[in-house]
């Protein structure tokens, strides 16, 4: 479920500039297991429960359902009260936030391992913004790439892009839906192409 997940995303990036985490890589390695907690659970994401009720709008009963998936899997129960705004908001973070915490530090691993010998950087270099486009993929084995890829996300802002940009030549809103796969292709081989080149350049 996405359902904000940019903005709680936005919560963690924050709480790395604050903590000061982001630029110290040994305490990272040394207490990766209790990141997700200092982010999210040592304080209330949401206080209130008129701010919770607004933070949930139309999506409360998603976000509950998704909640007691959670905890049936993890707990064998329900324990969040969930008639409560306050709780559902916090704990749904606290979930989302598991997911934000994994993928953070699977690239900031990717980074490490990286054979050019990339530093623990990960999302917190001064390329933030860069960061989030790229990543070494990492297969099921635990091997890195040692090229940069685009991400998913990536990949499906570059779609909309595309379909943007024919939309405003022809004015036709759903002429480009679908169809521009192979344009897509070209242009991410092209952005591939660069930016590992530029990889390169920036090592040597």
């Amino acid at each position: 479920m996405d359902y904000k997940k940019e903005e709680i995303k936005e919560y963690f990036n924050d709480f790395l500039d604050s903590s000061g985490c982001e630029v110290n890589p040994e305490w990272l390695e040394e207490n990766q297991e209790f990141l997700h907690h200092e982010a999210f659970n040592n304080d209330y994401y949401i206080i209130g429960t008129y701010r919770a009720k607004q933070w949930l709008g139309d999506m409360a009963f998603d976000v509950i359902n998704h909640i007691k998936d959670y905890e049936q899997s993890h707990f064998g129960e329900v324990i969040t009260d969930l008639s409560d705004p306050e709780r559902v908001v916090n704990m749904y973070t606290y979930i989302i936030g598991e997911e934000i915490v994994a993928d953070y530090l699977k690239n900031c691993w990717a980074y490490q391992a990286h054979p050019t010998g990339c530093v623990l950087l990960c999302l917190i270099t001064t390329e933030k913004e860069m960061s989030n486009y790229f990543e070494y993929y990492v297969d099921d084995d635990g091997t890195v790439d040692d090229q940069l890829t685009l991400t998913s996300d990536a990949h499906a802002s570059l779609t909309d892009d595309i379909e943007d940009l024919v939309e405003k030549y022809t004015g036709d809103e759903d002429a480009a839906f679908m169809a521009c796969t192979e344009i897509r292709n070209d242009v991410v081989d092209l952005i591939h192409t660069i930016i590992n080149r530029k990889e390169i350049s920036d090592d040597s």
